[in-house]
């Protein structure tokens, strides 16, 4: 750990291309001296200007970093998969009013936190305090800019394993999220959409979420107020459905969903599950058999190879 007591972070946006980040806020690696060392004739690149800064903390993890915050050294991990959205705002960087978007999250996650707990609630109260913004690169605009509006995060440490969907709200300036635990024995799978279906935000053990987040889906316009009152408000809110860009009811089909169905036509084929249903697949399985990483190198490999005669495809 490093000690920072007194002092600012700042809060830069997400870089897709080399150099991601040029600056001195992530030690010499980051300059533009040490990348002129990297002899690239005439390659000067800008330092990055930082959208804004929050108050830094005493201590901080050292972590491994690419594009977003991916292990630190208490074992803390996040995976991140970018989703379809319904609501939309636009950072600083781009004349909006959202300071975060998932890279810089991710990062304070890494820095800041050494459960997954930890990690969901820190990025949440960030994004609701100063505003989410979707993925911006590339640089998309009018309908498009909703497909790549929401995150979904894949958040374990070495004793849980959650999945956090994110979003802004219909301010543009705060952030609607909530995260569900994956049971221990369970597989769960983000194929670029939101899985995540009923939440009850009192049971703390399973779910967590943005306060009043039944209430910020019917300001949206997207729940009616008298339907969530007879189904149960927050303790039985739809995330998906009033949320997700992809979710349609009583269907189960497209890309994501063919993704989330081989996976748990693998590891829980006692299930049955048929890659044409039309109910929606659950948000996890119970997994059947003991999954090393050969497993997992395996089905992140997958093509749904010899599949096409039994599902007609």
């Amino acid at each position: 750990m490093t000690s920072f007591a007194g002092s600012e972070c700042p809060i830069h946006p997400c870089g897709f291309d080399f150099p991601r980040y040029v600056g001195n806020d992530r030690g010499p690696l980051y300059t533009q001296q040490h990348l002129a060392l990297e002899g690239l004739e005439g390659y000067s690149p800008a330092v990055t200007r930082a959208l804004g800064s929050i108050p830094q903390v005493a201590h901080t993890y050292r972590y491994l970093d690419g594009t977003y915050g991916m292990m630190n050294t208490a074992q803390l991990a996040i995976g991140e998969s970018t989703c379809g959205a319904k609501l939309v705002a636009y950072s600083l960087a781009r004349g909006g009013d959202a300071l975060f978007d998932v890279s810089a999250l991710t990062r304070l996650a890494m820095q800041r936190c050494a459960t997954a707990r930890c990690a969901i609630k820190l990025m949440g109260s960030l994004a609701v305090a100063h505003g989410f913004a979707g993925s911006e690169d590339p640089i998309e605009t009018g309908p498009t800019l909703f497909e790549v509006a929401g995150e979904a995060l894949t958040v374990i440490d070495t004793r849980e394993a959650w999945v956090m969907h994110i979003l802004a709200d219909k301010t543009g300036r705060s952030a609607i999220w909530a995260a569900q635990r994956v049971p221990d024995d369970h597989v769960a799978v983000v194929p670029n959409q939101f899985v995540i279906d009923r939440i009850n935000v009192s049971d703390t053990e399973n779910f967590m979420a943005s306060p009043s987040i039944a209430q910020a889906a019917i300001d949206a316009g997207f729940l009616d107020a008298t339907v969530s009152e007879k189904e149960g408000g927050e303790a039985n809110f739809h995330f998906s459905a009033a949320f997700s860009l992809d979710y349609v009811p009583g269907e189960n089909d497209g890309k994501g969903e063919m993704r989330r169905w081989r996976v748990f036509s693998v590891l829980a084929p006692s299930r049955d599950f048929q890659p044409d249903q039309h109910t929606r697949f659950p948000f996890s399985v119970r997994v059947e058999k003991k999954v090393d990483a050969r497993d997992i190198m395996a089905l992140m490999r997958d093509h749904f190879e010899g599949e096409a005669e039994s599902t007609g495809t």
